[in-house]
């Protein structure tokens, strides 16, 4: 990495390759308590929000990996942030339900 000339943006999209298969484990411990929070009252509106919080999260973690690329914030920030911030709500969030 170290001879090309933008070495910040392969950096950021190194450590952002390596967050990857963490997403996918952070969206479910978003959903399923957003889901099941008013239980089968208004199922549509649980799932609307639950797909708006993806999309808060997705936008997120794009801002940053801009922020990475243009070297406003250090690379391994923000690959990671938006992935522990909410990987953090989803865990709080999952504790929380209601069984």
């Amino acid at each position: 990495m170290e001879p090309v000339p933008d070495v910040q943006r392969w950096r950021t999209r190194y450590y952002a390759r390596l967050a990857d298969p963490i997403h996918h484990i952070i969206l479910i411990l978003l959903g399923l308590p957003v889901i099941l929070w008013q239980g089968s009252r208004n199922v549509f509106l649980s799932a609307l929000l639950a797909v708006l919080l993806g999309a808060g999260y997705f936008t997120l973690q794009t801002v940053t990996l801009y922020l990475g690329n243009e070297s406003l914030v250090a690379p391994e920030t923000a690959a990671w942030l938006m992935p522990i911030l909410f990987g953090a709500l989803g865990l709080t969030l999952y504790t929380h339900m209601r069984t």
